[in-house]
């Protein structure tokens, strides 16, 4: 691997782009900001012109809507998730500030180590935090720094895609790189049930192409949902 490991947070190892001090930008030509819908566009090893991500996309092989009723059932589904996790399966999430996307990820994380009191801190600075053994290894990546494919290959991903479990903020960062067998999920926030709640139900897309998604996920999916 190319990436160069940092002294982090407790609860994870922090890793930065070699030359680059954790949250540094770089000078590189910044991507163009794509929607999340076309995420599934680079996933696609068909995709008419891999170099437009924010073209239309098809529509994915499969895509499941669901309602988390507030937070612990945000961390409830995380959970039930990391249970069906194994290395090599990749996990793509997108919202917006606010929707749930930090919780989510350090629910799932905590319940894939068995630690409830794990602290999962945001890799938003540094890049990139590892959690768990070699061989059952979870990296957790925020990319909304990253301003070049290429540091995808710096930080180490494309390999740790292969051996780890992997769960990616902003990857709509990875290009080509996206993983074609990876599970995309989108939170988007709901409006508080009334004026006095502290919480507010969140909305959950699901999409994948790779059939081992249906199978992974069919107890955790409501039947009334499934198609």
């Amino acid at each position: 691997m190319r990436h160069a490991t940092t002294g982090g947070p407790a609860g994870g190892t922090a890793r930065a782009i070699r030359g680059r001090k954790p949250g540094a930008t770089s000078t590189r030509s910044p991507l163009q900001p794509c929607r999340p819908d076309a995420i599934l566009q680079a996933m696609s090893p068909s995709a008419a012109d891999p170099s437009d991500r924010c073209a239309p996309s098809d529509p994915p092989g499969e895509t499941r809507d669901l309602t988390l009723a507030d937070e612990t059932a945000t961390a409830t589904f995380a959970e039930g998730l990391a249970a069906c996790l194994a290395p090599g399966d990749c996990l793509l999430l997108t919202g917006p500030i606010g929707a749930g996307k930090t919780h989510f990820t350090r629910a799932l994380i905590r319940a894939r180590l068995g630690s409830p009191s794990e602290d999962v801190p945001s890799p938003t600075f540094t890049l990139v935090q590892t959690y768990g053994p070699p061989e059952d290894e979870i990296w957790h990546a925020d990319l909304y720094r990253l301003t070049d494919t290429s540091e995808v290959q710096e930080l180490g991903l494309a390999d740790a895609f292969e051996t780890a479990v992997t769960v990616i903020e902003w990857p709509d960062r990875l290009g080509d790189l996206a993983p074609a067998a990876a599970l995309a999920l989108s939170l988007i926030p709901g409006r508080p049930i009334s004026p006095e709640a502290d919480d507010a139900p969140r909305h959950l897309r699901l999409s994948w192409r790779d059939p081992k998604w249906t199978t992974k996920l069919a107890d955790l999916i409501p039947a009334q949902v499934q198609r």
